[in-house]
């Protein structure tokens, strides 16, 4: 099953064939779980990636297919990369890791090669939605991790003229 999920996405006009003729039939929920599971670090992104929105499609259309993808907390499924370089991905880690999802393209370049991230584009990710709240992975989307609180530093040097002119329209200004 490496290459192809639905035969109807790709031969629409041959599902007839397919599916009463030939008895070949569209990947179910349990077989795209056991491909999940069956992941290594040889197989390349963008297919790891296609199991993934398959799986996704599944849970579009049925929202009680979520619970079945509970069985993927703790196995190592998801591709990460830490390192900047042409690999696609480092490794493969389990959810219960050290990681995190750069959810924006913004996140994605501040924290590329300092911190593990999800390998997947953020386009991608956006796509993959019902996956990653079925699998409560929240708390690892820098989007929530991530907070900034900026505090200026260094000296303040007020312009005189400014304050001038705004202290000349404070009776103005508080009324």
């Amino acid at each position: 099953m490496k290459i192809h999920f639905s035969m109807n996405d790709i031969y629409p006009s041959c599902k007839r064939l397919f599916t009463e003729v030939l008895g070949v039939s569209d990947a179910s929920m349990t077989e795209l779980l056991l491909e999940i599971r069956l992941f290594k670090n040889t197989d390349e992104l963008r297919y790891m990636c296609d199991v993934f929105l398959e799986l996704e499609k599944f849970l579009e259309k049925d929202e009680a297919y979520t619970f079945r993808i509970h069985t993927l907390n703790g196995k190592v499924i998801w591709p990460v990369k830490v390192r900047l370089g042409e690999e696609e991905f480092d490794y493969i880690e389990s959810t219960g890791a050290v990681w995190f999802i750069a959810d924006t393209e913004q996140l994605r370049k501040s924290f590329e090669g300092l911190v593990p991230l999800l390998a997947f584009a953020t386009d991608d990710i956006a796509r993959m939605e019902r996956v990653m709240n079925g699998l409560a992975m929240h708390t690892k989307r820098l989007s929530r991790v991530a907070k900034s609180i900026p505090t200026p530093v260094g000296l303040v040097a007020y312009h005189p003229e400014h304050t001038k002119a705004l202290k000349s329209k404070y009776e103005s200004i508080a009324r």
